[in-house]
């Protein structure tokens, strides 16, 4: 999954820079531009774009890493899109596929239904091309294959994906809502653990099934954009020792208190954050007091990461002894 979303995290990330640009200059928080605006409109449905038509992307990049047809994959997606089935979906009217009841579900913003209607695609396809003679392979493989795969994926594939992604988005709303900010504080303390063995952009990328159907994410998007300035009192507190001792526990430890914190506040991340200053922008997606209890949250991640780094290589202690001595 993740080699088929992460190609996509740059436009998402430009289209929720967008959305930001709505919040910060709207009336939610500096209130510079009307929400009747020219300039608010514009950059309202330009911000919308590739989240609205994420199907086509990714299956774009699905058809691309199953090694079939491009066109055949972003088609597939299409279909998924289409106004006439948006109308179905809208007017709750009961339709068929060859016969077989199709679920009516509004796919716009989704990733796992055409990622597996893609799949599967993928063996069908390959299966025409290549078994029917060179001469039809033009006029009828991709023609076939669209005819299988219409009641397959309308009426198998793609419910079962939008069942899939409700239940990941509902595994990561549930962690705050059950667990509290007790359970959102342990994922916080192991986000580093995850990073340094490379499993962090699989269940980031299952986070993102949370973020486009709730529109924010307040668990695995909002520990990776603490650790970040936890690293960063980490990486102060090794430029005061002049030593690699303790560190990464103090990046851990420092994670897990800001996200802690963070939940508290009920801080919630409402964009793809970047690994800079800049990534606090994400906080500012829904109210004033989100962006700064999430600010405050980045502080905490800071002053943990740097503080707990000096008290786990005895830094306090000795300035403290010093102290002492001087008096």
């Amino acid at each position: 999954m993740s080699n088929c979303v992460q190609p996509l995290l740059p436009i998402i990330v430009c289209a929720s820079m967008f959305k930001l640009m709505c919040t910060l200059l709207g009336p939610t928080i500096f209130n510079m531009v009307p929400e009747s605006g020219n300039l608010y409109t514009l950059f309202t449905f330009v911000g919308d774009v590739p989240f609205y038509f994420l199907p086509i992307l990714v299956g774009y990049t699905s058809a691309k890493y199953f090694g079939i047809s491009i066109p055949l994959g972003m088609t597939m997606g299409g279909i998924l899109l289409h106004p006439t089935l948006i109308e179905l979906v809208n007017s709750e009217k009961a339709f068929t596929v060859y016969g077989m009841p199709m679920k009516l579900v509004d796919y716009s913003s989704s990733i796992v239904p055409v990622l597996l209607c893609v799949w599967i695609m993928s063996y069908v396809d390959k299966f025409f091309q290549k078994y029917l003679p060179e001469m039809l392979k033009f006029m009828l493989a991709h023609f076939l294959t669209l005819l299988v795969m219409l009641p397959v994926g309308l009426c198998i594939l793609a419910p079962a994906g939008n069942i899939i992604a409700t239940a990941i988005a509902g595994i990561f709303v549930a962690i705050p809502q059950y667990l509290g900010p007790i359970g959102v504080g342990i994922v916080c303390f192991v986000w580093p653990l995850l990073v340094a063995v490379g499993m962090h952009m699989p269940v980031a990328m299952l986070a993102l099934t949370t973020f486009l159907t709730v529109g924010h994410e307040d668990v695995c998007f909002v520990a990776d954009n603490l650790q970040h300035y936890a690293a960063m009192g980490v990486a102060l507190a090794f430029a005061v020792l002049a030593a690699n001792k303790k560190f990464f526990a103090a990046l851990l430890a420092g994670n897990g208190i800001a996200g802690f914190f963070a939940s508290l506040m009920g801080v919630g991340s409402y964009a793809l954050s970047s690994s800079n200053i800049f990534g606090l922008l994400a906080f500012s997606g829904s109210t004033t007091r989100n962006l700064v209890f999430g600010v405050v949250s980045a502080a905490i991640s800071f002053a943990g990461g740097f503080f707990i780094s000096l008290l786990l290589n005895g830094m306090l202690k000795k300035g403290t002894a010093g102290i002492k001595n001087n008096e």
